[in-house]
């Protein structure tokens, strides 16, 4: 099926299509994609929300949650300063320790022991198949990390959106637009279920 023989959804409203939802080891993770049309081209993307507790109060937790290096650095995610102490400003990820990073993000605003709301910085030419100029209207990334307390215990949730434009054309087979969204999904859902929230736990279980 190509891209012109779907209804691809609006900016507003995009398509979605179900990959997974799930509960592994009390972590819940919800995976979708999506398609939607602009001017410049259609959009492909994917969502993930990633929901646990943590036996813990939230002011125990959020010591170690803002501060991703601390429970991200195990699958080489190096965070160029502590996020949650970044409110309105920018930091930038690498696979390397101390590299800085090709990718930017900006940190829209932190509550303490409630909320960090994170967007990538928008590129100066489109990420996908053309590379053609013109094409970055898009972020390529939106993400939510929220804490909340109910009788001493946390409950954190994630929400991720990334997206790139697939093409200019619309000739283009709508599983191989969305391809790479679902290799990326994929390993993003065995990162946090298996590394990110485990690690995560055992730092604040051992150190509170």
């Amino acid at each position: 099926m190509t891209l012109d023989t779907l209804t691809t959804g609006t900016a507003l409203a995009p398509k979605y299509f179900e990959s997974f939802c799930d509960n592994q080891g009390g972590v819940v993770l919800h995976g979708r994609y999506f398609t939607y049309a602009t001017d410049s081209g259609t959009v492909c993307g994917a969502t993930l929300s990633v929901r646990f507790s943590i036996d813990r109060p939230v002011k125990s937790v959020w010591p170690y949650f803002k501060d991703f290096n601390s429970w991200q650095n195990c699958e080489h995610y190096y965070y160029s300063g502590v996020v949650g102490d970044l409110d309105g400003k920018t930091f930038r990820i690498s696979d390397k320790p101390n590299d800085g990073g090709p990718h930017q993000y900006h940190v829209i605003r932190v509550i303490p022991e409630c909320l960090i709301v994170l967007s990538q910085s928008i590129p100066d030419v489109g990420v996908g198949e053309t590379g053609l100029p013109g094409l970055g209207e898009v972020s390529p990334g939106f993400m939510v990390f929220s804490l909340d307390e109910c009788e001493g215990q946390t409950q954190a949730v994630i929400f991720m959106e990334h997206a790139s434009y697939a093409s200019r054309s619309k000739n283009i087979d709508i599983d191989q637009a969305l391809a790479p969204w679902r290799e990326i999904i994929m390993d993003a859902r065995k990162k946090f279920r298996d590394s990110f929230v485990p690690t995560l736990k055992k730092i604040i279980y051992e150190n509170t």
